[in-house]
């Protein structure tokens, strides 16, 4: 069996000093955990034939590759003495994994290239956070949107950006490369006086030049590997945007006043997207879950039987708190267990997830006096844009906040 080499998507690596390579899964490892488990019940074995590439999700996506993925591939193919690996890339990870196999610097060692939900023509969600550093409205509930106003948090406390929209274009340019291009077709438009009209992406102000360029020879993928495309349908994924026709400062391209939803997607990444008119496998699935859903699927293309049957957990809500360094969040009696990440040895990260809807308080330990307290559930929305001022050491969580 060739190697296999993960790459998750966006937020899914998270710097971590302490771990062997410098980044863990962190949280992400309740979405990515089935499929690594999976492969396990295959006859993989961490560290020896199946392995992660983490990587700095919030850079350009052409700068990742050479440092975060081909020394994880010289490793895979050294430790196992072949000649090539098998990439499964999540989301932006196929990307990622397109970035180095459509190189001049690829070294013809990938055999297949796995594809889930990969927005190879772009996600419309992404015009919401490279526009205006704001959140898609989804039907469903979605993690990745608490990992977004975390991680947002987190880069504002520590480089003192104000507003979501600068500390995305400074500091996430990543989400640049996620913007739809010209396979996608034209997504954003106007409605006023019964009239609507669509704003073709050539006459946009932003633009995704670097995954127009990468698709101009997408069709190479074939010549240098099998791709492989696993997609989810069945959850209303958003489509087109309505925006205003007023021009402001904050939406160059115009403020977003409404959705339209196609069920063709995973409620992230449509399937159009995700094929660019090539055979793709389909399932019913959400974006976050396909690593739940797959494992049949990726058994058959690896040609390995598996007769497990994954039951997946439906994720509902969570709560998700975090402080600098130095403060601890103390449990009182009957309230949800919470697990902690070290993000970057510079703040501790707490999240419950699937709790009961009533009200939790928390105790706060604090070595020195702050004010600055990152408090999110479902319902807050962007509670990003400040932090919780406190008087006490008391912190107190609603219920009508918790789906």
């Amino acid at each position: 069996m060739k190697p296999i080499i993960i790459l998750p998507g966006l937020f899914a690596s998270i710097p971590d000093p302490g771990s062997r390579y410098g980044y863990s899964l962190g949280f992400s490892e309740k979405l990515y955990n089935p499929l690594i488990d999976g492969l396990c019940s295959l006859g993989y074995k961490k560290e020896k034939d199946l392995f992660v590439a983490y990587y700095p999700w919030w850079r350009r996506v052409k700068d990742i590759p050479a440092n975060y993925l081909k020394p994880v591939i010289d490793r895979a193919m050294k430790i196992n003495d072949t000649d090539g690996v098998v990439l499964i890339g999540h989301s932006m990870g196929g990307l990622v994994a397109r970035a180095y196999v459509q190189s001049d610097d690829y070294r013809y060692d990938v055999s297949k290239l796995i594809m889930l939900g990969t927005p190879n023509a772009g996600a419309a969600n992404a015009y919401y956070a490279w526009e205006g550093g704001d959140l898609a409205p989804t039907p469903e509930f979605d993690i990745t949107n608490a990992f977004y106003k975390a991680f947002v948090w987190m880069l504002s406390f520590q480089h003192v950006v104000p507003h979501p929209k600068d500390i995305v274009r400074k500091y996430i340019k990543s989400v640049r490369d996620l913007m739809p291009v010209k396979e996608y077709g034209s997504y954003i438009f106007t409605y006023k006086n019964n009239d609507i009209r669509f704003i073709p992406i050539r006459e946009m102000y932003e633009a995704n030049g670097y995954l127009t360029g990468l698709n101009k020879n997408f069709d190479i993928l074939d010549e240098r590997c099998r791709p492989y495309l696993l997609g989810g349908i069945g959850y209303y994924t958003n489509e087109y945007i309505q925006v205003s026709a007023r021009k402001n400062k904050l939406w160059e391209d115009g403020k977003p006043e409404g959705v339209v939803r196609n069920l063709k997607g995973d409620g992230t990444v449509l399937l159009k997207s995700l094929s660019l008119n090539k055979e793709t496998v389909k399932m019913k699935s959400m974006h976050a879950g396909l690593m739940e859903n797959c494992i049949g699927q990726i058994a058959d293309i690896l040609k390995l039987n598996y007769s497990g049957r994954h039951i997946p957990k439906k994720m509902i809500n969570y709560i998700s708190m975090i402080v600098p360094k130095g403060t601890d969040i103390l449990r009182i009696e009957d309230n949800p267990k919470l697990e902690k990440v070290s993000v970057d040895g510079k703040f501790d990260w707490y999240m419950a997830f699937n709790v009961e809807r009533k009200d939790y308080r928390f105790n706060i330990k604090e070595i020195m006096p702050s004010s600055k307290v990152f408090i999110d559930t479902p319902k807050m929305n962007m509670s990003v844009y400040k932090s919780i001022k406190r008087s006490t050491s008391e912190i107190v969580i609603r219920g009508e906040d918790i789906i």
